[in-house]
């Protein structure tokens, strides 16, 4: 009888659906760059889609959605503004009723902060937030975070011991060149990242992406070397040059793992800045290891 009990007790727990999962931007942000202490925003995007951006004096209340993660590492809050309340002093004109609104959101710097931009670039992120001491929004998992940040930490990685102090910073992702002139040749890359390398000037690139449909990207590598890597993954390294007045080679290296069913590309470039003091830098040295290298990596933590 007990375990008869016992069983209609789990069974019942069983049929409770599990509940949603929260949306990594649902919380509070506040101002982080610290350039305007008098003026200290907050912008709180709650689990129904609404969001309230407040300074203290007042606030402005839109009513919206929340949308997951795209491949370029970018959440979307599309909404339409409600009401404002209070003197807000620090966010502007108060909109007109019903008024469209698009935020683009990253997040940054594992999860700690979050910049709000016009758009899908990097350029666009005019406002940078962060998380408050209380209340604020629940911290980021590595699903939160898209490839920028596992990139990140690959390239860290591949430069230590590097001649040249390099700084990496965030750089618009678009989908790899695979050869000069043509679309990729995998299906939709559901994950794009890239980073601008520097030490004084910009020394370089490197973009990254996960891609499932590894069939086309095999096929065009085949003539590239070759590696097979512990647990069975391939992989390939060749040079893609583009055309054009300033020629440029893409140092690619994609990982095929052993089931086939996906990618990791990664593409390297040096910038004309390489030379002098600056070439024993590993972006400007061996731009072609340093993708290889951080494919390398990538596809160890995809595999883990």
């Amino acid at each position: 009888m007990r375990a008869l009990v016992a069983l209609a007790g789990w069974l019942a727990a069983a049929a409770v659906p599990a509940a949603p999962a929260i949306h990594p931007l649902v919380g509070t942000w506040v101002n982080a760059d610290g350039s305007n202490a008098d003026c200290l925003p907050r912008f709180e995007f709650r689990a129904d889609g609404a969001l309230v951006a407040s300074d203290g004096s007042g606030a402005f209340t839109y009513e919206g959605a929340l949308r997951p993660m795209d491949a370029r590492g970018f959440y979307v809050w599309q909404g339409r503004f409600g009401v404002a309340s209070g003197t807000p002093r620090c966010l502007g004109e108060v909109p007109a009723p019903g008024q469209p609104q698009t935020i683009y959101a990253r997040l940054l710097h594992g999860g700690e902060h979050l910049g709000l931009c016009r758009s899908e670039a990097i350029e666009s992120c005019a406002l940078y937030l962060g998380r408050p001491a209380r209340g604020g929004a629940r911290p980021a998992v590595p699903a939160d975070l898209g490839l920028a940040e596992p990139l990140g930490r690959a390239i860290e990685r591949a430069l230590a011991g590097s001649p040249a102090g390099v700084t990496l910073a965030a750089a618009d992702a678009g989908p790899p060149v695979i050869a000069a002139g043509a679309k990729p040749p995998v299906g939709d890359c559901t994950q794009l990242a890239a980073w601008t390398l520097m030490a004084g000037a910009v020394l370089g690139e490197v973009s990254a992406a996960r891609c499932p449909g590894t069939v086309g990207v095999a096929a065009t590598a085949d003539a590239g070397a070759r590696e097979t890597l512990a647990g069975g993954a391939v992989l390939t390294a060749f040079p893609t040059v583009l055309p054009g007045q300033d020629a440029r080679v893409l140092w690619t290296a994609v990982v095929v793992d052993r089931a086939r069913t996906s990618a990791v590309i990664v593409q390297a470039s040096a910038s004309q800045a390489c030379g002098g003091a600056l070439a024993a830098a590993r972006p400007c040295r061996d731009p072609a290891g340093l993708a290889r290298d951080v494919a390398k990596t990538l596809a160890a933590d995809a595999a883990r």
